[in-house]
């Protein structure tokens, strides 16, 4: 059964995706597993239904499994959650409640469409009703791996661009704002997200990879 879920990602991310340059994604895997555990793969089937969906992991004597829920399904669609706001919302800014059905008629902005910095009341993208979303995306593929073994190709998938896709726009100011592959952009913008969570490039965590497509918004849903 196809289900939708709320994904949410930054202003860069979400640009990216518009381009169509963004077609990958990469979660950190809840539980990670021991060291010592080696991957088997994604379970589709299995007699025990709690099990379904779940990356298992054992150990390297295969006495010991370990599993882990991945929150997603090839087919699932993803609605877009992103960082957001509504024109003449004066009142809500006192408030601090929102409920979009309230405004039906004020235009949605979203911060990643270069709004004016004196637009001041942004929502966070974790609050963003379904109503409000812009983007809905397809999961096409789904698997587990070491975060580690992303290749240029799948850098350059998650929206990432190298040395001479930058050098044209003219914008830096220093050496060291050169990443000189799309895999050292995206090693930069993991540490960003996620080093201080402890999951840093260097540490190579489990990851959940998600493969998706941009759709239209589903009718009826």
């Amino acid at each position: 059964m196809i289900k939708e879920k709320p994904i949410i990602f930054s202003s860069e991310s979400i640009n990216a995706i518009l381009e169509g340059r963004k077609t990958q994604t990469r979660r950190v895997v809840k539980y990670q597993p021991p060291e010592n555990y080696h991957i088997i793969g994604r379970i589709t089937s299995s007699t025990n239904s709690k099990n379904e969906g779940c990356v298992c992991w054992e150990s390297d004597n295969g006495r010991v499994s370990h599993y882990c829920k991945i929150p997603r399904d090839v087919g699932d669609i993803l609605w877009v959650r992103e960082t957001w706001s509504q024109l003449d919302m004066d009142y809500r800014v006192v408030t601090g409640k929102l409920d979009i059905d309230d405004f039906e008629g004020c235009p949605i902005v979203y911060r990643a469409d270069d709004n004016p910095e004196h637009f001041n009341y942004w929502r966070p993208s974790i609050y963003m009703p379904r109503k409000a979303a812009r983007l809905f995306l397809k999961v096409t593929n789904i698997r587990a791996e070491r975060l580690q073994i992303i290749t240029e190709e799948d850098a350059r998938s998650e929206g990432c661009i190298d040395f001479h896709d930058k050098i044209g726009d003219g914008k830096f100011d220093d050496v060291a704002e050169f990443d000189l592959t799309a895999r050292d952009a995206f090693s930069e913008l993991w540490d960003n997200l996620n080093k201080k969570r402890g999951y840093g490039w260097g540490l190579n965590p489990w990851v959940y990879v998600l493969e998706f497509e941009k759709i239209s918004e589903p009718i009826g849903q």
